[in-house]
């Protein structure tokens, strides 16, 4: 059992594989998912692997499934950001298409605080646009902090889009 009491969550780190891109880009590309997501135009494979390869498997932990009864329930990414409490993340989560509506999302943020803290991650970070109803709830079931509401600007799209802002402190904090 982990801190959070979760025993049903485990994690499968990512690596430079096919198979395991594939899944992410096939959940990626879900209509729900894309309405949620900063860019809403689908992925496709030729591109996508370099990108995985590229940006996915650098600039902070690596991205991570999480299982449920040995089952991949969710993805998660991981990139590093600047805060004043030390080492921090800004956490993405895709819950898989199938496994919606069950409260996966929570479970999976409340697990992955182990994960990140053997690897000396002090604080997650997220920015959840508005609309996304299922990923607040999530964040917020998890025992995020709000950091209140933000305008940010996409940078590589020009779209302006509001966020919450969250974050929670791991370990002793």
């Amino acid at each position: 059992m982990n801190q959070s009491g979760n025993i049903d969550i485990l994690f499968e780190i990512c690596c430079e594989n096919e198979d395991q891109a594939q899944q992410i880009m096939q959940w990626r590309n879900d209509p729900t998912t894309l309405q949620h997501f900063y860019h809403h135009e689908p992925k496709v494979w030729e591109t996508f692997w370099v990108e995985y390869c590229d940006e996915y498997l650098t600039g902070g932990p690596r991205p991570v499934f999480a299982l449920q009864n040995g089952e991949r329930v969710a993805f998660l990414r991981f990139n590093t950001a600047a805060h004043p409490a030390g080492s921090a993340v800004d956490i993405s989560i895709n819950v898989a298409p199938d496994a919606r509506g069950r409260g996966v999302g929570a479970r999976v943020l409340l697990a992955v605080r182990d994960h990140l803290i053997k690897q000396g991650v002090v604080a997650i970070i997220a920015e959840v646009r508005q609309a996304n109803t299922a990923s607040l709830k999530a964040f917020r079931k998890a025992g995020y902090e709000s950091q209140g509401l933000a305008d940010i600007t996409v940078p590589d799209t020009g779209e302006s889009v509001t966020v919450h802002r969250f974050v929670q402190f791991l370990g002793d904090q």
